[in-house]
């Protein structure tokens, strides 16, 4: 088999199309979660999962226990569905992995087999992550890239409609920028703004003073400012960009140099002009010299060495 995209597995599992084994990695982690939900949802009945379902951790089988789950038939069911997480856990010549390897080259038809890998925890992992081949040669593989921006617009709408929470002008988008388009975080998000759903629509401003970010001063704005060569505002907001939680000048950096590139925000025409590279170095050099002074306020004695 081969790699496919998100967009290819939302199309068959709308055809109800389930393949023997799956595959699933990348770095949206949520997104593998609710893909595994479907296709449980979709292959068994809610009165059939008590027998044919099972989840387990790679980490926590030995050869024998994974030949025996994936091997076992189904009870009063036609097919049983086992997931098992953190595959990355085996390395190349754990014993369990020869087992499955051994079992992917004949699968079952009675089992649906999710392999679910997590996303690499930090930058530098992501830059060195391969997923592994022998798995994607044998199973529907799935890569689960970042949703573009505006898809996650549509998905916190899709489970803020689920949960019955209703949104006024601007609000989805701020909530989707002030979190870093990041599911996880938004997801969180949403089970809080949950218990204001019979108060009507959720504004703009609610929502700013749920995720401590107000609208205008998300990373998006600092970037957009900095690239528009509004040299006052963008270090203004810059410091205050900074302060937010979860924030560092390395996230800042890395999202102004995916703007550069294209892929966030298109680049404004006089991008190569001498006063946009000069604000930039400028931009850089102040969130480089409040990181300095942020570090500085909680080791007072490293700072004087």
């Amino acid at each position: 088999m081969s790699r496919h995209s998100y967009n290819d597995l939302l199309r068959a599992l709308s055809r109800r199309e389930l393949q023997p084994v799956y595959y699933l990695f990348g770095s949206e982690d949520v997104l593998k979660e609710e893909t595994s939900r479907t296709i449980l949802e979709q292959a068994l009945e809610p009165h059939e999962r008590d027998f044919n379902f099972d989840q387990r951790a790679a980490a926590g089988l030995s050869p024998e226990d994974l030949h025996a789950l994936v091997n076992t038939l189904p009870m009063m069911a036609n097919r049983r569905v086992v997931v098992i997480r953190d595959v990355e856990a085996w390395k190349k010549k754990a014993a369990p992995r020869e087992v499955l390897l051994k079992y992917l080259a004949n699968p079952s038809n009675d089992t649906i087999l999710l392999l679910v890998e997590n996303a690499p925890a930090t930058e530098e992992k992501k830059r060195e992550y391969e997923p592994d081949e022998a798995l994607i040669a044998h199973s529907y593989a799935v890569d689960f890239e970042p949703l573009p921006t505006e898809r996650v617009a549509r998905w916190i709408e899709h489970h803020a409609k689920r949960l019955g929470v209703v949104f006024g002008e601007g609000a989805v988008e701020h909530l989707a920028a002030a979190t870093g388009y990041h599911l996880g975080t938004l997801r969180s998000e949403l089970e809080k703004l949950n218990s204001l759903s019979g108060q009507g629509p959720i504004t703009l401003e609610q929502v700013g003073d749920l995720v401590g970010v107000r609208h205008g001063e998300t990373l998006d704005d600092w970037v957009a400012a900095v690239l528009a060569d509004n040299t006052p505002q963008a270090l203004s907001l810059g410091v205050r960009v900074l302060n937010q939680a979860g924030m560092s000048g390395v996230k800042m950096v890395t999202a102004l140099g995916t703007s550069l590139i294209g892929l966030r925000l298109p680049p404004p025409p006089a991008i190569g002009s001498v006063a946009i590279r000069q604000n930039l170095a400028a931009q850089l050099e102040a969130v480089a010299r409040e990181i300095g002074l942020r570090s500085s306020r909680k080791n007072p004695a490293a700072a004087g060495r």
